[in-house]
């Protein structure tokens, strides 16, 4: 197994810190902090962990309650028709004030798809549902070949049907798959749907491409997602990505170059039906083994090695900044 190596650090040193800042409703404390690390330049967010908006009322028995999705903007018109004089008395109306033109709605923590590298609460009670929101999280899994059509989308109908959070990718400038002959292709941009490749497939030669199973394999996909996506497009976040060849591994240690540290691995499997299924279900297994991880980060090594052992194939490890 290949050494793991760091890239990108100095951009990494380059960026700017990601605070986020957590109370209980996103309403008094955190938006407060909120507001001053903002107008200071600091890259800050702000939540809160209940389950509902919780403010005052009219006695210490009867509160407002709202939902994390209604803005600021509607709370104070609420409170206003409610009882202007005693929601400005005890200060909301102010603090809703100063929240709407901070951002328009109260966010809730356990929410959030977002990454943040520090994360201070407010009080204790926070601090441990912050905590336990975390240890919940699921490690998000991308898997990529060169189209997206047949490893990677038999690895991701898998991985799904089991529970894991996961993406699938092609690598490539196109999406190429057989035509009628070895020299002739039919090639596709990745927008275009699976069922649109499909259909097309279909009028031109329906037996040729029910036999070569690639009608069928389109099948499969267009029941898992619309499209294929390449990977240098995406814009979201991966902690694990699993390459299925090593051309296509070489290609993402060479293109990630963004900050998030995520663990690149690369399993050779073969572009053709039955490989793709093995493959499939080696990765579901190491998918299991990476999730049950406490420490991610330190075990990697440890997992890797003991999975080289179980699927007898080389599997490259590589450590990058996302």
């Amino acid at each position: 197994m290949d050494e793991s190596k760091n890239c990108n650090e100095n951009k990494v040193l380059k960026e700017k810190l990601r605070f986020s800042v957590v109370c209980s409703c996103n309403m008094n404390r955190s938006m407060e902090a909120h507001a001053m690390l903002m107008k200071k330049g600091f890259n800050v967010r702000s939540f809160g962990s209940g389950d509902v908006v919780r403010l005052p009322g009219p006695s210490p028995t009867v509160h407002n309650i709202y939902s994390f999705s209604t803005p600021y903007e509607e709370i104070y018109k609420d409170l206003v028709a409610k009882d202007k004089n005693l929601y400005t008395c005890n200060g909301l109306l102010n603090m809703l004030d100063r929240n709407r033109r901070v951002k328009p709605h109260p966010e809730r923590f356990q929410e959030y798809k977002g990454l943040s590298d520090v994360i201070i609460c407010c009080e204790e009670r926070v601090y441990g549902e912050v905590y336990e929101c975390i240890l919940k999280e699921k490690l998000r899994f991308s898997v990529v070949c060169s189209c997206n059509m047949n490893r990677s989308m038999e690895a991701h109908a898998m991985l799904m049907k089991k529970g894991f959070n996961v993406r699938s990718f092609g690598s490539g400038d196109v999406v190429r798959l057989p035509g009628p002959s070895p020299t002739v292709h039919n090639i596709y941009s990745f927008s275009t749907p699976y069922e649109e490749i499909y259909k097309d497939l279909v009028a031109k030669d329906k037996n040729l491409y029910t036999c070569n199973g690639l009608l069928n394999m389109l099948d499969r996909n267009r029941r898992v997602k619309p499209h294929p996506e390449r990977f240098q497009e995406y814009k979201g976040l991966s902690d694990v990505i699993i390459c299925c060849e090593e051309r296509v591994y070489v290609l993402m240690n060479a293109q990630i170059e963004h900050c998030h540290l995520v663990h690149i691995i690369n399993m050779d499997i073969e572009d053709n039906e039955e490989e793709a299924i093995t493959g499939a279900a080696l990765l579901c297994q190491l998918c299991t083994m990476l999730e049950k991880s406490a420490d991610l980060d330190t075990e990697i090594e440890g997992i890797l090695s003991n999975f080289e052992n179980i699927c007898k194939r080389r599997i490259l490890h590589a450590v990058c900044f996302l």
